[in-house]
């Protein structure tokens, strides 16, 4: 489901299904960050799907040349067969490509600005910023894997705020 690409993300069925049984209104679910009902699609059993902002009626573009970045922020997701609200699975993927876009770059800036530090101050640095990775990977951890969206999010703007500081030193 990762991706370094802004403006797609993919889902896979990885499902195990019981051959004995005929699977019947297999239908996806996914409810962008900031946006009260879902996108529906009916799908297929081990489906393989790339999802952009245009799919999810975020912005609908024409071209798949002006397609939009997908935001960073929670997409409620599930996944569910006839019984559908019986048979479901349900669950938050965080993104945090544009963060993670962000922080690349700063790190890039000050790889590039090395010498203009001294040995002491690029240490304190370096500190910040693998803190501030700890911070975008916990984001995620606390959302996905903690259920807690809200602790996440407060990571993801603190790590946001972080990096902020340092935008200054990539345009130098």
């Amino acid at each position: 489901m990762d991706s370094n690409n802004p403006k797609t993300f993919r889902l896979i069925d990885e499902s195990e299904y019981n051959p004995k049984i005929a699977v019947s209104s297999p239908t996806l679910e996914i409810t962008p960050p900031g946006f009260n009902s879902p996108t529906i699609f009916t799908v297929k059993p081990y489906f393989n799907m790339v999802f952009n902002a245009s799919i999810l009626n975020i912005l609908k573009v024409k071209s798949i040349a002006l397609l939009a970045d997908l935001p960073d922020g929670t997409y409620g997701i599930k996944y569910s067969i006839s019984p559908n609200t019986e048979l479901f699975v349900e669950y938050d993927y965080f993104r945090t490509v544009k963060l993670r876009e962000k922080f690349s770059r700063i790190v890039c800036g000050l790889l590039d600005k090395k010498r203009d530090y001294t040995v002491k101050e690029f240490e304190e640095i370096k500190q910040e910023i693998l803190w501030i990775d700890q911070l975008i990977d916990s984001s995620k951890y606390k959302v996905e894997i903690c259920e807690e969206p809200d602790k996440g999010i407060l990571l993801y703007n603190e790590a946001s705020h972080l990096l902020d500081k340092y935008i200054s030193c990539i345009r130098c």
